[in-house]
């Protein structure tokens, strides 16, 4: 902040304080007198109005905001009004603080021509200072920026607290903060190779929870991703915190294993330690598990906001053992980790597009075409005259009548069969039922290789859509996916036996193509004609290039294993139910029918 007495002008103005006496003088106190004691009387020197004026208006000269980034940030947050200054932080500043009292100097600065006094606590300019003028970007302190939207935030939220709106240490922008030399020797100690793993493990969490806030979700989150991947939380510890009393006398370790809660579950801290390889560090391979099988059993994956905050949570959690180097030996799987975390979350959106374009318009004429499953869901009245005809459909449905979808359908081969195909389709184009299906299967698991769009078909493909306009066939492109065996969750894994069915080419419309990515995995109902043409007739659910299974999906939780490995989410309502009927995304959702992050 500038200095109004350096200047000439300014020091010549200042006023000479009266010298301070050296005489000393020297009082003897005697016990038991009757004289009584003597009075020190301490007399304040009278204050001066003219060096107190002088000084504020100073510093809200145009000469001074110039240049001072500190008052011009307090003028532009308007903390306390448009331009208005706290007097007692005014007072705290260094020239300011030989003038007292605070009333006789708030008194002596209502006579100033430059600056005035607002509701009997702040000092304002009578002219407001022209921003346009500063020759410096003005600096506000930021834990002032957050008080004041904390304020904003609680009066639109009046059901919240300020405990609540506290740091949390999951803010998405959290940095770890530095390590003391204490906590580096304490580190190089405590998260020595020299260490088990399970023992780093359960002090790591321990450290790690004891600087954060997580709130239910987050700890569900938290919880369930650790559960999976073999360390168990004790619900039966007890987790009321250890009292003051209770600490007196314990070690720092003593009281850290009074904390613990998360333990290694001791099949795998025995098969670790002992490494037979029943049991092995993976860090990579339960993240990815856990988001393709367990994170959609517990969480509604339809929503961003909770996609991102789980993977924001996992990721604060591979960063803290990054900083505090917990698993020196597992860097580069932890650092794997987090670039798996960023593909995770930028693929999730994505999966929701694909699961609901596809199969797309091509398969699903071609089901209804066929008579596949798509028909009973998906095909219109033939006349808007027919009013009793009610078809069970969503109102996002693709729906065609039967002779929209054979004109597709055919389209579809005309542009990408070969001449024979064309052939075949052709001697039966009065009814297509007559083409016979050689091979299906009603539960194919694949994984896009290829897209290819009309721009990279021939020229005589892309004329054949260009002459036929604006009709109901839209531009199709095709697929190419090849196939892949997910595990039964058996003891015994057979060589899968595929007839020869190990990739495959499917007609698609752009429209759904666009929505699809390579990488991509499905698992689908798949059928092929005598003639060789493949159609999807039904999707389960998509998968993501993340996709992997564990067997601690059965392993940690017996009771619950489920007959088949689970997509990141299924999209028919009869998949989202448990046994029981209810409904698994009701069950972990805070009732409100929002995200389950978004009140955190």
């Amino acid at each position: 902040m500038a200095d109004p007495l350096s200047s000439p002008s300014a020091q010549a103005d200042a006023t000479t304080k009266p010298p301070i006496s050296n005489t000393t003088t020297q009082t003897t106190t005697v016990s038991n007198t009757a004289q009584p004691p003597a009075t020190n009387t301490v007399t304040r020197p009278t204050l001066d109005k003219a060096a107190v004026i002088r000084q504020v208006e100073y510093y809200f000269s145009d000469a001074n905001l110039a240049t001072d980034t500190h008052l011009l940030g307090k003028l532009q947050e308007a903390k306390y009004g448009p331009g208005c200054v706290s007097l007692k932080q005014i007072l705290s500043w260094g020239r300011m603080r030989d003038f007292k009292p605070s009333g006789d100097v708030k008194n002596a600065l209502r006579e100033s021509t430059i600056v005035e006094v607002v509701d009997n606590k702040y000092i304002r300019r009578k002219i407001p200072y022209d921003m346009a003028k500063a020759k410096v970007e003005p600096a506000i302190r930021a834990q002032e920026l957050v008080d004041s939207k904390k304020n904003v935030v609680l009066a639109a939220n009046p059901h919240l607290s300020k405990g609540m709106l506290r740091p949390t240490n999951f803010e998405h922008d959290y940095v770890n903060p530095a390590l003391t030399p204490e906590e580096r020797r304490a580190n190089e100690d405590d998260y020595s190779t020299d260490n088990s793993f399970c023992y780093r493990m359960e002090l790591a969490i321990v450290r790690y929870l004891k600087k954060r806030r997580g709130h239910e979700k987050v700890n569900l989150l938290f919880d369930d991703y650790l559960d999976y991947c073999g360390i168990h939380k004790d619900f039966s510890q007890f987790t009321g915190g250890i009292s003051k009393t209770e600490i007196e006398g314990l070690s720092k370790d003593e009281i850290e294993t009074r904390n613990t809660k998360h333990f290694v579950l001791d099949e795998a801290r025995e098969s670790i330690d002992a490494g037979d390889g029943t049991w092995f560090v993976n860090f990579p391979g339960t993240l990815r598990g856990f988001f393709s099988t367990r994170f959609s059993t517990r969480f509604d994956t339809t929503h961003q906001e909770v996609v991102e905050a789980s993977c924001n949570i996992l990721r604060n959690w591979f960063k803290y053992l990054l900083h505090h180097n917990v698993f020196a030996e597992y860097t580069d799987q932890l650092e794997e980790s987090i670039t798996i975390l960023d593909e995770i979350e930028r693929e999730f959106p994505l999966m929701a597009k694909a699961s609901k374009s596809l199969p797309g318009v091509f398969n699903i004429a071609a089901s209804i075409a066929m008579n596949g499953s798509a028909t009973a869901s998906c095909v219109k009245q033939e006349s808007y005259e027919d009013d009793d005809f009610k078809p069970d459909i969503s109102a996002d449905a693709m729906v065609f009548t039967k002779q929209d979808a054979r004109t597709i359908f055919l389209t579809g081969i005309v542009a990408y069969g070969t001449q024979s195909q064309i052939d075949r389709a052709e001697a039966h184009v009065t009814d297509l039922t007559n083409l016979r299906v050689v091979w299906e299967d009603d539960d194919v698991h694949l994984e896009i290789t290829e897209i290819s769009l009309l721009s990279d078909a021939d020229a005589t493909t892309q004329d054949l859509f260009q002459g036929l306009g604006h009709t109901i066939v839209p531009a199709l492109g095709k697929m190419t996916c090849k196939r892949y065996e997910k595990p039964n969750f058996s003891d015994r894994e057979p060589a899968p036996d595929w007839d020869g069915h190990e990739t495959f080419e499917f007609i698609v419309d752009e429209k759904t193509l666009y929505n699809c990515y390579v990488g991509l995995k499905f698992d689908a109902v798949v059928k092929e004609l005598e003639m060789g043409i493949l159609w999807i007739d039904h999707l389960y659910y998509c998968d993501g290039s993340f996709y992997k299974w564990c067997w601690n999906e059965i392993v940690m939780d017996q009771k619950k294993a489920k007959k088949d490995p689970r997509g990141w989410g299924r999209w028919d309502d009869e998949r989202k139910k448990d046994d029981d009927g209810t409904d698994k995304a009701a069950a972990y959702s805070d009732g409100d029918g929002d995200s389950d992050f978004e009140d955190y």
